[in-house]
């Protein structure tokens, strides 16, 4: 697979999951090895990299998270392990929403920090 088909799309796709599969596309892309959890309002499968998140409501996938080990990036600067500054510096203030920073310009993204607490590994 080539590097710009893992990297991140904002409101489109992370890696080669995209926001707009429905479950059923999703399984057909999956790896053998996966984690599933089964939540009041949504099915989550965690992996390698990835936790991806499917409403029940209509099947459809509901957000994308990427993990420490992530390899790959958002327009060649942000990547995990980026710091709040680093993404500052190229892309301007962030906001807060909840426990997230988030980028005004490229709505649905959401950082977290390691700071923040310790015992996260996302």
């Amino acid at each position: 697979m080539r590097d710009e088909d893992l990297e991140i799309i904002p409101n489109e796709r992370i890696g080669p999951y995209y926001l707009k599969w429905d479950i059923e596309t999703l399984k057909k892309h999956l790896p053998t090895s996966y984690v599933f959890y089964d939540d009041l309002y949504l099915w989550s499968l965690e992996f390698e990299d990835y936790l991806i998140q499917v409403r029940k409501i209509d099947n459809r996938i509901d957000s994308i998270t990427v993990k420490n080990k992530f390899k790959h990036h958002f327009k060649h600067k942000i990547k995990c392990g980026s710091t709040l500054g680093q993404i500052e510096d190229d892309f301007g203030p962030t906001k807060i929403r909840g426990d997230a920073n988030i980028l005004p310009a490229y709505p649905g993204m959401e950082f977290y920090f390691e700071d923040e607490d310790e015992n996260d590994e996302n």
